[in-house]
């Protein structure tokens, strides 16, 4: 076997043990709270900035149906998604995950 095989097998079982930990400390009420969470976070920095979701979405080359189903929490969005919000919106990844600042 390669080389790269093995790097790619050892990768390929890393995350799945990263994975099933997630798993065993998370239950699905918990992602869909997570990602309602975050999604009410985004909506409200966008908000406070004076941006539609169409234009955060022309910002970071998605379309505002994107945007909507993240801010609903319909979708997991991906690290690389979630830092090009906190970008267009000029925060840290840290502001955007900071669900007390969340105004109900």
């Amino acid at each position: 076997m390669s080389t790269n095989v093995i790097k790619k097998n050892k990768t390929k079982q890393i995350r799945l043990d990263i994975c099933s930990q997630f798993s065993r400390v998370c239950n699905m009420d918990d992602i869909d709270l997570f990602k309602k969470n975050l999604g009410k976070r985004i909506a409200q920095l966008r908000e406070e900035r004076g941006l539609t979701q169409p234009n955060l979405g022309a910002l970071i080359n998605k379309d505002f149906q994107s945007i909507s189903r993240i801010e609903n929490g319909h979708v997991n969005a991906s690290g690389y998604i979630l830092k090009q919000i906190a970008d267009a919106l000029k925060v840290s990844m840290n502001d955007l995950f900071d669900f007390d600042s969340t105004i109900d």
